[in-house]
């Protein structure tokens, strides 16, 4: 799949997931008057469901324990995992940084002793290749905590550190939801 394609195709999807985000942290509406219902919290990461297009949505997301350099200004970042039945898709990791990013560049996660490539896009960031995605989810669920480094798009090296404390509870319970 060309990046371009990927990118528009899933930008969209990034965006409601963000608002869905930004919602369920406030009890409002999503963007578009999509209403979240939040389906639990376990310890660090919550499980959400909301519908897209008349299709049910299920997704956990957790916010970074520690972003590094502290001193830069930044607005929130999450991490999500989101499982859309109707389209056969489990477990597509991604991530809203808060800034932007240097564009396609190649980025990392860190998952204890375990490396993946990941793929820039504006504020948000992919795996590079979603064949990875369950290697990285099998990852989150025994590992402790997760690194992300990327680069801004002013050149900045920044790390968001993300616990994995709830993490397996929370995509058990989307999962029941979405399954």
């Amino acid at each position: 799949m060309m990046l371009s394609h990927f990118i528009r195709r899933n930008a969209p999807r990034l965006a409601l997931a963000t608002a869905l985000a930004a919602a369920s942290a406030t009890g409002a509406m999503a963007q578009g008057g999509h209403p979240s219902t939040e389906l639990g919290i376990f310890n660090d990461w919550g499980a959400f469901t909301t519908t897209e297009d008349g299709n049910k949505v299920c997704f956990v997301l957790s916010r970074p324990q520690q972003r590094l350099p502290a001193e830069l200004r930044r607005g929130d970042g999450y991490l999500f995992v989101t499982l859309r039945p109707s389209e056969g898709v489990t477990n597509e990791v991604a991530l809203v940084m808060g800034f932007p990013t240097r564009e396609e560049q190649d980025a990392q996660a860190v998952v204890d002793n375990a490396s993946f490539s990941l793929l820039t896009s504006g504020e948000n960031v992919w795996m590079r290749d979603p064949a990875d995605e369950p290697r990285i989810v099998e990852a989150f669920i025994r590992g402790a905590r997760a690194e992300f480094r990327v680069t801004s798009g002013r050149g900045n090296d920044t790390t968001d550190v993300y616990s994995l404390r709830g993490f397996t509870a929370a995509l058990r319970r989307a999962q029941e939801e979405c399954g």
